[in-house]
């Protein structure tokens, strides 16, 4: 049966080049050569997401969700502690002094 080459098969085929090869890879030529944007981190990411697709791990091809932003303060810019409520303050329960016999 002929192979059918598709992103999954091509994913397969990289790892399996590096795996077999075992090359000593240049994360930073590499990054060069894919252009302005790229670092050696990526180029390390990209390589270890290729590895989990091609081990049936990685289901879809997204992209790491973001970092969550920080909350403005609608009330200015500096955060603020909640302060207790008089409600909350009063209905606690006062001490009553012991008398010893």
């Amino acid at each position: 049966m002929p192979m059918t080459w598709n992103h999954q098969v091509d994913a397969k085929l990289l790892v399996a080049v590096i795996k077999v090869g075992k090359p000593k890879l240049d994360f930073d030529a590499l990054a060069k050569f894919m252009g302005e944007g790229c670092t050696a981190y990526a180029i390390q990411h990209r390589i270890r997401k290729l590895q989990a697709k091609a081990n049936g791990k990685d289901q879809d091809d997204k992209s790491a969700p973001t970092t969550p932003s920080k909350r403005e303060n609608a009330g200015g810019d500096k955060p603020s502690t909640p302060k207790k409520s008089k409600a909350s303050s009063t209905s606690q329960t006062t001490r009553r002094p012991q008398h010893t016999d």
